[in-house]
């Protein structure tokens, strides 16, 4: 687990590097920004072609659907995760809590119905 997350703290560092916009404040930064491992606020990217971000996207993809990493994923590695609206998908995670959804069956359970799973969850099912 350490390792992944040296490996997830290297992801943010590199890139984040041009785009430091102060000091986190107890883990809270300004709007549009995040707070690093290292203490610092940066920026978020922009990345209206839904393009990876991270060069090590492929080396990551058990980690798109871990809660944990969810969000960190879906905005570092957009396309291998398949968050990405050209798929399909606009709004298509409905519910914020997809990623616990995701990690405990709701894409698989036959309890489910598909209609269900596209209307809460596709992007995250990969419905789309």
């Amino acid at each position: 687990m350490l390792f992944v997350s040296v490996i997830i703290i290297g992801l943010i560092a590199r890139t984040h590097a041009q785009n430091m916009v102060g000091f986190c404040d107890g883990g809270f930064c300004p709007p549009d920004s995040t707070c690093a491992a290292d203490g610092m606020c940066y920026t978020n990217p922009t990345n209206t072609d839904c393009a990876d971000v991270a060069a090590n996207c492929a080396t990551l993809t058990a980690y798109c659907t871990n809660p944990i990493y969810y969000d960190l994923m879906t905005e570092k590695c957009p396309n291998t995760c398949n968050r990405c609206d050209s798929q399909g998908c606009a709004n298509a995670d409905a519910e914020a809590k997809c990623a616990v959804w995701v990690s405990n069956g709701f894409c698989t359970n036959a309890f489910y119905t598909d209609d269900q799973k596209r209307e809460h969850c596709a992007r995250s099912c990969g419905l789309c």
